[in-house]
């Protein structure tokens, strides 16, 4: 079997999160399907460097020679069907591709991410898992070369599992099938035994057991540095904890937040020592438990059995994350609230002063001491993903 995995291009270096996505994938076929050939397509080159990784990133090109000897085609995760997203992929390829006039870079864009020119009786068949259009307004739907060609992908999709309720209603709306099953985000159909085999050569602080520390990333949010640290102070007193900076990435992609902390913990650690994704994702069990303001983070220390609390900005007026602050559709939040874990969400005015982060922090501390509730939590996690991966294996096979 011969499958291409559609990727979302690293658009400003190396990202973390985004790479704990795409390892899924392999470590997905490398467990259920290890005699297929698996190989990994971005629209244009990402710049990032991803370190000792068992897979490699193409572009379109290679993915046009080899389009025509695949059995499936699997586009997997992020946003790759947003329309905002649409809008910018036409926009970064142009930048890196100055000589594709406008008309040009949209065809290669719809044939690559749509399959504009594909029929329904054409092989290879394709499938999408974990993607979202959480972005998306009504708006959106009303383009009408958008909502053409997703609706076309989507009822040719062999299947689709979104990985949040807002996209299973909005793929429901769209295609008139009610039976669309809940996916997952594809990072957690991870686990800690996928980073050993990713890199057989992980040796340093961040293969060794807990030992009191609190992973500290902070890339997505503004929230002061004098409240944050307000927040790890009192967090540190109630623990016993000191907290260590995850080296999880940097600009372009995040905010430069860690020197502001540095002022007021001149001896923070930082971990792991090299900035490679496999590194990061590896340095995450390390930690008692972890404070952070993005996405995957969070979610991929859920899944490793790690307590994450989700510190967050107050709301602003965009519903895209990255824009900064709160979005008014955030995924952090849906996240949060897809598996109960609303208590351990964090908001600029709960720590805006120290009576404040004291009452936040007692909060925080019952719930990370509630054993049998933080076991359930990665029970839940654990069975969402099993079910999904078995309805995976069952269209494929």
């Amino acid at each position: 079997m011969n499958i291409a995995v559609i990727c979302a291009p690293q658009t400003f270096g190396c990202n973390t999160g985004m790479y704990s996505v795409d390892l899924a994938a392999w470590y997905f076929f490398h467990r259920h399907f290890s005699h297929a050939r698996v190989r990994f397509f971005t629209l244009y080159s990402s710049p990032g460097h991803f370190g000792n990784t068992p897979f490699a990133y193409e572009g379109r090109q290679a993915f046009a020679a080899w389009e025509s000897k695949c059995d499936l085609i699997l586009y997997w995760g992020d946003f790759l069907h947003g329309r905002a997203y649409r809008q910018a992929m036409v926009k970064w390829l142009i930048q890196r591709e100055p000589d594709l006039s406008r008309e040009q870079a949209s065809h290669l864009m719809r044939h690559f991410l749509y399959r504009l020119d594909a029929y329904d009786n054409k092989t290879p068949a394709v499938m999408l898992y974990g993607g979202t259009l959480l972005f998306n307004d009504w708006c959106d739907y009303s383009d009408t070369d958008y909502r053409h060609d997703l609706t076309s992908l989507l009822k040719r999709a062999k299947a689709v599992w979104m990985r949040e309720p807002f996209s299973s209603a909005a793929i429901q709306y769209l295609t008139g099938n009610y039976q669309v099953m809940q996916g997952t985000d594809c990072a957690l159909l991870l686990d800690r035994a996928a980073l050993s085999l990713a890199d057989e050569d992980r040796t340093g602080p961040e293969s060794t057991p807990r030992s009191g520390r609190i992973g500290v990333f902070l890339g997505r949010s503004h929230v002061a540095a004098a409240k944050v640290a307000c927040l790890l102070e009192a967090l540190m007193v109630a623990s016993g904890a000191r907290p260590c900076w995850l080296n999880w990435g940097s600009q372009p992609f995040f905010l430069d937040r860690q020197h502001e902390l540095l002022e007021f913990f001149p001896d923070m650690s930082s971990i792991p020592s090299v900035q490679e994704p496999v590194r990061a994702l590896s340095a995450l069990p390390v930690f008692d438990f972890i404070v952070s303001d993005t996405y995957h983070v969070c979610v991929n220390a859920w899944n490793f059995g790690i307590p994450a609390v989700c510190l967050l900005d107050d709301v602003n007026n965009s519903l895209a994350v990255n824009d900064g602050g709160l979005a008014t559709r955030d995924k952090r939040l849906i996240f949060y609230g897809h598996y109960n874990l609303e208590p351990f969400v964090v908001r600029a005015s709960e720590i805006r002063d120290a009576v404040a982060c004291q009452h936040t922090v007692q909060k925080l501390m019952v719930q990370l001491s509630d054993k049998d509730s933080l076991q359930r939590v990665q029970d839940v996690l654990r069975s969402h993903a099993s079910a999904c991966e078995d309805r995976l294996i069952e269209e494929m096979s």
